[in-house]
C-alpha cells in the first residue's frame, strides 16, 4: 500500500465506512513512515486567503492549492465565540470540508506549529491541534496528504449554531449566528 509514497485516493460513495476509515488508517500509517520532507496545514476559516485572519499565517507558509477532507466532518460558526468558524472533531458526520492546503518546509515546522499554536488558543482551549487527510482538488485523481488542522477545542460547541457547514464562505452569510468580529474589535 506504501509503494513509491504516492497516496492515490479515487472517491468511492459505495464504500461502506469502516472501509474508508480502514483506507485513511492505511494511508497515514504510510504517511507517518516516509521521511519528513515538510509539514503540510490545512485551513479552513478566517486563515483561508482574502479572510480577515490570512495575515496571521506566517510567511513560511506557501499555498499549495484548494482541498477538501477525505472525510466528513462537522463545520460550525460560533455565535458565542465571535463567529468564529470551529471544525468539529468527530469524524463521518457533516459534509467534506473546503479549505485551502499549505506546505511548511521542515526547517520551520515547528516554529509555524508554536505560532500557530498560539494563534489559535490551544493552550486555553479555544482550538485543538488535529491530524487528519485532505484531496488536493485537481481534475485527475488527487494524491491524499495528511496534514494538520485545528478543531474545536473542550468547550466551543455548547451555544454554537447548529447550521453544519461544507464550506466557510464570509463572515456575515449565516442566517442566524454572530456575525465575525476580528480580534482588535472584540471587547
Amino acid at each position: 500500500a506504501c509503494a513509491g509514497q504516492s497516496n492515490q485516493y479515487q472517491e468511492t460513495p459505495n464504500v461502506p465506512v469502516h472501509a474508508r476509515l480502514l483506507l485513511i488508517s492505511i494511508l497515514e500509517s504510510c504517511w507517518r513512515s516516509r521521511p519528513l520532507t515538510a509539514m503540510f496545514i490545512f485551513v479552513y476559516g478566517t486563515l483561508k486567503t482574502g479572510f480577515p485572519n490570512h495575515h496571521h499565517m506566517p510567511t513560511a507558509c506557501e499555498l499549495v492549492g484548494p482541498a477538501t477532507t477525505v472525510l466528513k466532518y462537522p463545520l460550525i460558526v460560533a455565535d458565542h465565540f465571535y463567529g468564529l468558524p470551529f471544525l468539529i472533531d468527530q469524524p463521518e458526520s457533516g459534509f467534506a470540508v473546503e479549505g485551502e492546503l499549505y506546505r511548511v518546509p521542515e526547517s520551520t515546522s515547528a516554529i509555524v506549529a508554536a505560532t500557530l499554536d498560539e494563534f489559535e488558543g490551544v493552550a486555553t482551549g479555544l482550538y485543538k491541534r488535529i491530524t487528519l487527510s485532505v484531496v488536493l482538488k485537481t481534475d485527475s485523481p488527487s494524491n491524499v496528504t495528511t496534514s494538520f488542522s485545528y478543531a474545536c477545542g473542550d468547550s466551543c460547541a455548547a451555544g454554537s449554531s447548529q447550521q453544519l457547514l461544507a464550506r466557510y464562505q464570509s463572515m456575515t452569510s449565516y442566517q442566524d449566528t454572530t456575525a465575525f468580529v476580528a480580534r482588535e474589535d472584540r471587547s
